[in-house]
């Protein structure tokens, strides 16, 4: 973040500058933390119980905590410290919450069937693109969905039968790219491409 890293441990965050002096870390007491960062802001969360903390480099901005403390499936954080948390749903199978970087939700999102795997922010602040799991025919199926936090319908979809992303961000232009643990699929959400760009894996993808 900044000049500055972050280590994360499962008990603590401590921060190193560049000239390698090493802060007093802060404690967290969380089960499964996960850390995420992005220009000069980080995000911490905890998997198992929801708690989040949003910082930059110089101090924690924000102590949060999910959305009727629900597990967090995974986030993401844009470089205006705005984040995205996705959770399991209590009315639905999850939820996507966006939030500034203060804590206040700008925008909120039930996926009522797929369970949602990555969230990207994309860099003008207002879209948001989801790759969320469920099965169909007893087949896995990957949903993309491409959300307007102006807007309450989802701005486009598209469906992957036979994949399960593990990841999917922001390319150039109008471009979204899902990454499957058998392909990697170049979409453009301003077309209806029948035939997206892909490219196969010989063997399966884990990170």
């Amino acid at each position: 973040i900044g000049s500055d890293i972050f280590v994360l441990t499962a008990d603590t965050i401590s921060k190193v500058s560049s000239s390698g002096a090493f802060e007093s870390p802060q404690v967290l007491n969380y089960v499964e933390p996960v850390i995420k960062s992005c220009g000069n802001y980080g995000l911490v969360f905890d998997r198992m119980t929801g708690k989040f903390i949003v910082f930059n480099g110089k101090k924690t901005l924000y102590t949060g905590q999910s959305e009727k403390e629900q597990q967090i499936i995974t986030a993401d954080i844009a470089d205006n410290g705005n984040f995205a948390i996705a959770s399991r749903g209590t009315d639905s199978a999850s939820l996507l919450t966006y939030y500034n970087k203060n804590g206040k939700v700008i925008f909120s999102w039930a996926c009522s069937k797929e369970h949602i795997v990555s969230v990207d922010i994309a860099s003008n602040k207002k879209d948001i693109i989801c790759a969320a799991l469920n099965a169909e025919n007893g087949e896995i199926l990957t949903k993309l969905y491409l959300l307007n936090i102006y807007e309450n319908e989802t701005e486009w979809e598209y469906s992957l039968n036979g994949s399960a992303a593990i990841e999917c961000f922001f390319a150039s232009g109008d471009r979204v790219i899902a990454v499957c643990t058998d392909k990697r699929v170049i979409l453009n959400t301003k077309k209806d491409e029948r035939d997206p760009k892909v490219c196969e894996y010989s063997s399966t993808a884990l990170n």
